[in-house]
């Protein structure tokens, strides 16, 4: 009992002081493709917002604090422009997403293609809960078979109980860019991403970006 207490206790924490929406690109502008699928690793590092803070103690700008994050996903392809996935990670974060691609296909240059995704923060309890909206635009430039540059804007939205004892909206605007290297069933990713947060009762907006490297393995397909 003492030890079910212990960890609803440390998971909490981990919840208050790093309550941010997933942060990882690691997309290029191209779907998985038809009856394909993937699956990704990645190990992240960055800054979150310090949620923890004392109301009383609130300053004109939100703190931050460092964390690391190993993040799992996985995605496939109900056409060859249409795929959805899922990703979870160690910081408590789970996120479902589609993403459709209008522009090129799996073997154009250029790709480009659009997102939507619904997170959520904080399962373990119905008082520090968070969930979040996104959406993001995906681009490439694929000079090459085995090399992809991307850059994604997105915006992101999130709301609950878990900052701040408020329900406003939290807004991140920002992007992800890095690259992909390899073909076939095994890539290699770097990515980085960068986003303002405009947090309700702050003056100042806060910086919060990520950096990481994570691995890709193909499914399916000839």
């Amino acid at each position: 009992m003492k030890t079910d207490r212990f960890l609803f206790a440390l998971a909490l924490g981990v919840l208050l002081t790093q309550g941010c929406a997933s942060l990882s690109g690691f997309h290029t502008g191209r779907t998985v493709g038809d009856n394909r699928a993937e699956f990704t690793a990645s190990l992240n590092a960055g800054n979150a917002p310090d949620f923890s803070e004392d109301e009383e103690e609130i300053s004109d700008q939100l703190s931050v604090v460092f964390f690391p994050n190993i993040e799992l996903g996985g995605r496939y392809g109900v056409s060859e422009k249409f795929d959805f996935g899922v990703r979870l990670n160690t910081s408590l974060n789970v996120l479902l997403d589609a993403k459709y691609q209008f522009v090129g296909d799996q073997e154009s240059p250029f790709a480009m293609a659009v997102g939507a995704g619904f997170g959520t923060f904080g399962l373990i309890s119905t008082q520090a809960a968070l969930v979040n909206f996104q959406v993001p635009l995906y681009t490439s430039y694929h000079p090459t078979e085995s090399i992809g540059i991307y850059l994604s804007p997105r915006y992101i939205g999130q709301f609950g109980t878990a900052f701040r004892e408020t329900s406003g909206l939290l807004s991140y605007y920002g992007f992800n860019t890095g690259a992909e290297f390899g073909k076939g069933a095994l890539r290699f990713g770097l990515d980085y991403g960068l986003y303002q947060l405009d947090a309700p009762g702050t003056i100042e907006n806060t910086s919060v970006m990520q950096f990481g490297i994570g691995l890709k393995f193909m499914f399916g397909g000839d």
